[in-house]
């Protein structure tokens, strides 16, 4: 009843070429002619508009020669990209060259998140490509809007490890440049290791086969939102692992809420997840809204699930499933946009088939399962995470690090380790306080990997001398710092007055 028209002109019946109109209602399309011979110089963009490859070039750093325009710009757009916390980096970086470019729309498309002005739609479509690119519409369109987000030029560049720049203007506007793609094209490449940095979890360490799986299922993984199982034993670093799949999430700019299930008592274990009202329990004096409230629009990691007790599963379940939660005292429910992420170091499966455990939770927990392997399985990696446990040590201490032998290197590599990456980090800040230089074989005190040879032509010391020895040694390192000294010590502070006090221990 509207009409079909081209242009002003109402039309009934009429041959359509490359690149012509027709609009119908509020509805404008774009013919393209596939079997004309265009091939692959086109890409299809949002609303199906076609765009042909103008110009492309590969991605660059600025060079002498160059503008020196672009290069303040490049530097300006570098100064944005340091000074941006990681999970903020790719919106601040799109705001920037927005701004430099003049384009109104901008994204940052980073392994699968969008961050920016444009469409996740319209920005997944524009990223495309292993080189910079320039892409316009086939033939002018006399400035007719075609869809709500029409684009008439575009330009794109690939960004760090699987992520892209892309800019786009309307059809309303000025077409993008040739130079303005060098420009896009030398940003992508000074920006490459920024964003390489942001998505390559840097906080797994180890280069072998097993952890290079493991990054790889994080980074498939992180971009959905559906819920994850994270099994391995105590120390295997499932923590570690729930927090890299928040930061490499569309969530990283939310909340991340842990939760130690088994540290939590079972009376107040309700209230503590889905909060409580003003007086619904003896000492409730002001209402809280629990994690569930605080993770919202975030990520909510439940540790230990399998400590969780059973008549508090079905409560679970339920915020699971529906999205909402009651706090207690409260008579209304609370929706929340949380994605959850599990942790535990018990076979589910096992309690599932005991009765220990819901099964409907399990299976509703465990959407995707990510195994976190014991030290064992992949020794090779031990090396690299030996310095860097005592380059974390050193800085927490206050110890100057000093190495560690090949000879020492070589027996940790050997250990069985029971107690996973956790065991041998305590381990090494141990041997740490203990070395007056670089680690060797001797300060390892580890029972399972073969022991220095023992000098048993002195003295035998009480194991009271040997302790009142290695806290004196402590505070001494620590400079008589005693929150410090039990630290390193693995004991609290009242455990280290007391000790000083029992021994008689000073210090220098």
């Amino acid at each position: 009843s509207n009409g079909t028209w081209s242009g002003s002109t109402r039309i009934d019946e009429r041959v359509m070429h490359d690149g012509e109109l027709f609009s119908c209602g509020s509805v404008t399309f774009v013919v393209v002619d596939l079997a004309g011979g265009a091939g692959d110089t086109r890409v299809l963009t949002d609303r199906g508009i076609a765009m042909a490859i103008a110009d492309q070039q590969n991605t660059r750093s600025w060079r002498a020669g160059d503008d020196p325009n672009d290069l303040a710009a490049i530097h300006r757009i570098q100064q944005v990209a340091m000074a941006s916390e990681p999970a903020q980096r790719p919106a601040a970086v799109a705001a920037a060259v927005a701004t430099e470019l003049g384009c109104p729309l901008c994204a940052v498309v980073l392994r699968g998140r969008v961050a920016g002005t444009m469409s996740r739609r319209l920005a997944h479509r524009l990223a495309q490509g292993d080189s910079a690119r320039l892409l316009r519409l086939g033939r002018e369109l006399n400035g007719q809007t075609v869809a709500a987000e029409a684009v008439g030029s575009a330009l794109t560049a690939p960004l760090g490890t699987r992520g892209h720049l892309v800019a786009a203007r309307s059809v309303d506007d000025e077409a993008c440049t040739a130079a303005e793609l060098r420009l896009i094209a030398a940003f992508a490449a000074e920006l490459s290791e920024a964003f390489t940095a942001v998505g390559d979890l840097p906080e797994l360490v180890g280069q072998g086969p097993v952890m290079q799986l493991l990054r790889e299922r994080i980074s498939r993984i992180a971009t959905t939102d559906a819920s994850v199982l994270v099994s391995g034993a105590s120390g295997t670093g499932k923590e570690l692992v729930a927090r890299a799949l928040h930061r490499l999430s569309g969530r990283a700019a939310g909340p991340f809420i842990a939760v130690n299930c088994a540290a939590v008592s079972e009376s107040l274990f309700e209230a503590e997840l889905f909060g409580h009202e003003r007086g619904a329990f003896t000492g409730a004096d002001s209402a809280r809204p629990g994690r569930f409230r605080q993770a919202d629009g975030g990520t909510l990691f439940l540790d230990e699930i399998g400590e969780l007790p059973e008549r508090l599963q079905p409560k679970l379940l339920r915020a699971l499933q529906e999205g909402v939660v009651e706090p207690v005292g409260g008579v209304a429910e609370i929706p929340v946009d949380v994605r959850v992420v599990a942790a535990t170091n018990r076979d589910l499966q096992a309690e599932v088939d005991a009765g220990a455990f819901r099964a409907d939770l399990f299976y509703r927990l465990d959407v995707i399962r990510i195994h976190t392997p014991a030290l064992a399985e992949h020794p090779d990696d031990i090396p690299a995470l030996a310095a860097h446990l005592l380059r974390q040590a050193a800085r927490e201490t206050g110890i100057a690090e000093a190495g560690i032998s090949e000879a020492a290197l070589d027996v940790l590599s050997q250990a069985p380790w029971p107690g996973n990456v956790r065991q041998l980090s305590n381990l090494l800040t141990r041997a740490l306080v203990a070395a007056e230089g670089p680690i060797d074989v001797h300060h390892l005190a580890l029972r399972d990997v073969p022991a220095a040879p023992v000098d048993d032509s002195g003295p035998f010391l009480s194991l009271a001398e040997v302790e009142a020895a290695h806290v004196r040694a402590a505070l001494q390192r620590t400079g008589g710092n005693k929150t410090a000294a039990a630290r390193l010590l693995g004991i609290s502070r009242p455990t280290v007055l007391k000790k000083i006090a029992d021994y008689g221990i000073v210090w220098e």
